[in-house]
């Protein structure tokens, strides 16, 4: 309804105005990761980089489609940074918490891709409202307070996804929470599907993606394509790393004494658990199915948080640090391109066939089956070609 008279066919608008959201999305989260952790801006960048370029997400050409989807991460990662800031500036309380409301309600009523991780919400505000000394009972009380309002958000949300939406849809729910209704009647055999979704899913999502930037069919020396994203990669790699290298004295001040080291390890892993949720509960995973991928959007937002910690975890060179991530930004952004570049032969192969069959077969009746031995290319649904077809 707001996007498509804006943006009308035009295939470059729509690729801007998504990859622009995806920006967004990014923005928002290092600012509320900002609020979360103020002496952690070294880490914070470096998430947000890996956030920018994740590997794991392949699919941001299809960019009318997955406008809506950056539309609600920006709206996610907004209205988490705003609520953070609410109590990091409490003279701006009203507003901050208004526009962290609204934008949650925003978001969860576009898509319900980042529904389970608002249940990360009440574990940030824990984390920023307790005091040294304080009992773990005492911050938990206080955070729950903080989260009522989101809260009533969330159960807004619910009663109109699981009540009110059913009665006057005029199809059936298309992602039915299977594995949760399981519980009910096999508890034990749903339960272990569930953690063995999560397990394999989180695996995927915080190591093999990044694994999977180098495929060793894919280094051939006399394709100027991939030698060029091999080359962009590297000199993003060099570059950033350089840049994120000089900042040793300044990094090493603001790696003093304080929760990052334990609250990393715990929003990382909490993010990509929640993220995943809403994916497992309908018993679908991030890595079966030729589109899954499009899963790993919630759960990235964790797997980066968890990367970074890791790497910091391990060591205190910062030089190191910066070369090892530099690494892993320079074989996203390479991976990215070849992606990119896969859709833009498909684009071209895609028009040549259109129109071919428009020229050669200019008469064919309506009801006429056209029949192939096989998907005449990829990076396309079938309903797609068929409308297509159609349209002709």
């Amino acid at each position: 309804i707001l996007t498509v008279p804006l943006l009308g066919m035009s295939a470059l608008r729509w690729q801007l105005f998504t990859l622009v959201m995806r920006w967004l999305s990014v923005l928002g989260f290092c600012w509320a990761l900002q609020g979360l952790w103020p002496r952690r801006t070294w880490q914070i960048r470096w998430m947000g980089l890996l956030l920018a370029v994740f590997p794991g997400f392949t699919q941001q050409t299809v960019s009318v489609a997955y406008s809506q989807h950056f539309i609600t991460y920006a709206l996610f990662t907004f209205s988490l940074g705003w609520m953070i800031w609410a109590v990091r500036r409490p003279q701006r309380f009203w507003l901050y918490t208004s526009l962290a409301l609204v934008a949650e309600l925003g978001h969860l009523l576009t898509m319900e891709y980042f529904v389970g991780l608002e249940l990360l919400r009440p574990v940030l505000l824990a984390l920023l409202l307790s005091q040294p000394g304080e009992s773990l009972g005492r911050s938990v009380l206080k955070a729950l307070k903080r989260w009522l309002p989101y809260l009533a958000v969330l159960g807004v949300f619910l009663v109109y996804r699981f009540v009110i939406y059913p009665g006057f849809s005029p199809v059936p729910d298309g992602n039915p929470p299977v594995l949760l209704l399981q519980m009910l009647s096999e508890p034990l055999t749903a339960l272990l599907r569930l953690v063995e979704h999560a397990l394999q899913d989180s695996v995927h999502v915080l190591l093999f993606v990044w694994a999977n930037t180098i495929e060793p069919s894919q280094i051939v020396l006399t394709a100027k394509t991939l030698l060029l994203s091999w080359v962009i990669g590297l000199l993003v790699a060099l570059g950033i790393a350089w840049y994120a290298s000089q900042g040793t004295d300044e990094a090493a001040a603001e790696n003093g004494p304080d929760g990052f080291v334990r609250q990393g390890l715990l929003v990382g892993v909490l993010g990509i658990l929640l993220g995943g949720l809403p994916v497992w509960i309908t018993d679908r995973q991030v890595i079966v199915g030729l589109w899954s991928d499009r899963f790993s959007l919630a759960p990235m937002f964790g797997a980066v948080i968890l990367l970074v910690w890791l790497v910091d975890w391990l060591s205190d060179r910062t030089r190191r640090k910066a070369l090892f991530l530099g690494l892993l930004l320079g074989l996203a952004v390479a991976s990215q391109v070849r992606t990119v570049n896969k859709y833009r032969l498909y684009w071209d192969i895609q028009r040549d066939y259109y129109w071919q069959l428009f020229w050669r077969a200019p008469a064919l009746q309506p009801g006429t089956a056209v029949i192939g031995p096989e998907m005449p290319f990829s990076l396309v649904g079938d309903y797609s070609i068929g409308f297509a077809l159609n349209a002709l």
